[in-house]
């Protein structure tokens, strides 16, 4: 994929899913291990606390077994557990030492713990269990793991697939118009200006398409110019919608006066009129339009204010991001692909410029435009 975003967002939703695996990797291998062996060593000594305390006498058994003589106290609803017929081999010391005759028989629910002295055997039923936590871990550890996997594999395959649809939609459509553009041109070749300027317009469209789809299609052709004319030849295409808007009126404009600039004509062009479009789309509606452009520093400025609803300042950080789209414009179903603004900053940055977007106090938003000055004619970019 040539989309760096998509990659970067393939990798930021694969993290979490990495970062469990690990986790859950770690916890099986390390942790489940020694839950096991935790709760073996409780159930051991638990299991020792009561043998001693049916060697001592400190607790009723609930069988007793002298040797040779077979069972000499008990209850026969408890010969399930403790059968009458059992030799005295079958009571083996978990310690053949002397000290450590003491054992336990597992059993449903719990353990029947037992200690011996020479030749008496005591015994109890104790609810005293050893759970197998690492077989548990494992079955859910794993197959919750493969199940994440899954799901964040699916996701990645469909947000891959997404991007890919989407490009290939791009790019169709820049190679569909480049055809009827070009034939479109040659007929109103010495015809109405403004026609000329609509299809250089949507020209455009095409060079910002194919941009997106392979940047540094737009080759930057530095020249010195003045920064009005680039401004006016982008707000021809849009100067009727806003005379209709404003009861024949322009936008209006302040100029310091014959500022130029060393940049690719065309790019700036197509910067203006991305922003200025997006003036028309939405801060048109709910305000007024202004434009400065200035010198600040060794740069020139373009500056786009509207009083508008404006950007919060998540918007702000997004706007610039390719396919972005406000959730006002999707509501209200604005056309645009939501690249304009992202293709416009790439031509400012590569013409040595930036775009910057700020609050325009006490309502809206203004885009600013910084272009390197001609101060030197000479210079290349």
């Amino acid at each position: 994929m040539r989309d760096a975003r998509v990659v970067r967002d393939a990798v930021l939703l694969a993290l979490p899913v990495v970062a469990f695996v690990s986790m859950t990797a770690y916890f099986l291998a390390v942790g489940a291990p020694r839950l096991a062996a935790k709760e073996r060593t409780r159930a051991l000594a638990e299991s020792k606390i009561m043998a001693d305390s049916l060697r001592s006498g400190s607790i009723a058994p609930d069988f007793v077994w002298e040797y040779g003589k077979g069972v000499i106290q008990g209850d026969e609803t408890l010969s399930a557990k403790y059968p009458a017929d059992m030799a005295w081999k079958d009571w083996q010391p978990r310690d053949s030492r002397k000290s450590k005759m003491w054992g336990w028989r597992e059993a449903e629910g719990g353990r029947t713990i037992w200690a011996r002295t020479d030749k008496t055997l005591r015994a109890k039923f104790a609810p005293v269990e050893v759970a197998d936590y690492v077989s548990f871990f494992y079955t859910i550890g794993i197959i919750g793991s493969v199940l994440i996997v899954f799901s964040a594999s699916l996701s990645i395959y469909h947000l891959i697939s997404y991007a890919k649809s989407r490009t290939n939609l791009l790019v169709s459509a820049a190679h569909d118009l480049n055809t009827p553009l070009a034939s479109l041109s040659l007929l109103t070749y010495g015809g109405d200006p403004v026609y000329k300027v609509l299809i250089e317009r949507m020209q455009c469209i095409v060079r910002n398409l194919g941009e997106f789809v392979k940047p540094g299609a737009f080759v930057i052709r530095p020249e010195v110019f003045r920064l009005r004319d680039a401004y006016d030849e982008a707000y021809m295409i849009f100067a009727p919608y806003f005379r209709d808007r404003y009861g024949g009126k322009d936008i209006e404009i302040e100029d310091c006066g014959g500022v130029k600039v060393l940049a690719d004509y065309q790019g700036v062009c197509q910067i203006l009129w991305n922003i200025l479009g997006n003036a028309l789309k939405y801060a048109a509606y709910d305000g007024d339009v202004k434009a400065r452009i200035a010198i600040d520093g060794d740069m020139a400025r373009v500056d786009i204010a509207d009083t508008g609803l404006g950007l919060t300042w998540l918007q702000k950080k997004l706007v610039f991001r390719r396919y972005y789209r406000s959730r006002r414009a999707i509501k209200e179903r604005s056309t645009g692909f939501g690249i304009g603004l992202s293709v416009a900053r790439r031509y400012a940055t590569r013409m040595k410029g930036r775009i910057e977007v700020t609050d325009n106090k006490p309502r809206g938003c203004v885009f600013s435009v910084y272009l390197p000055l001609a101060m030197n004619e000479e210079v290349t970019l």
